[in-house]
């Protein structure tokens, strides 16, 4: 029975950095709408749309939390992704390992899947160095996930395909 549990590790810092410049701008509108240098409604605008990026990127980036898991509930093998935000746990993203064509490794950093595939990322980094995309055409049609996961729990998934299914260059 395949029962393995995986949680992504974040491979940059580009989100706190990106975090702490657009509450910097912020703050910059905030003090300048204090101090009563300029015309206020721009001013106003700026400000919520720098305060309204940070809380965005921090959203997106720390507060969700992915985990990717292959089991073998209902007697087939199946990859999940589960998706956590706060105390609450969605699973996201389900599908069986036989419905997936292929796993492709990401080779540039902002890489998107193929135009015929719904796409989806299941990253906690915003532009991960090394991740890979899963190419699945099931019960909902032909999608790609984008996840950023370890060599061993690649491997363990490019077991379970066929070997003409698998261009993650891993041996089967």
């Amino acid at each position: 029975m395949i029962e393995l549990n995986e949680r992504p590790v974040r491979q940059n810092q580009l989100a706190a950095k990106l975090i702490a410049v657009f509450f910097a701008l912020a703050a910059a509108m905030a003090a300048t709408l204090m101090l009563h240098i300029g015309p206020k409604l721009p001013l106003q605008v700026l400000f919520l749309l720098f305060a309204g990026f940070g809380v965005f990127v921090w959203y997106r980036s720390y507060y969700i939390v992915y985990y990717y898991v292959l089991t073998a509930e209902y007697g087939e093998p199946q990859f999940i992704v589960v998706q956590q935000n706060g105390k609450r746990r969605s699973t996201v993203c389900r599908f069986r390992v036989d419905e997936i064509e292929k796993i492709k490794p990401c080779e540039t950093r902002g890489e998107r899947a193929e135009r015929d595939y719904r796409f989806y990322s299941y990253c906690v980094s915003l532009f991960p160095a090394r991740a890979q995309i899963l190419y699945a055409n099931g019960e909902f049609g032909a999608t790609a996930v984008k996840i950023e996961a370890t060599d061993e729990f690649i491997g363990v998934l490019s077991s379970l395909l066929p070997p003409s299914e698998n261009e993650s260059g891993e041996a089967s």
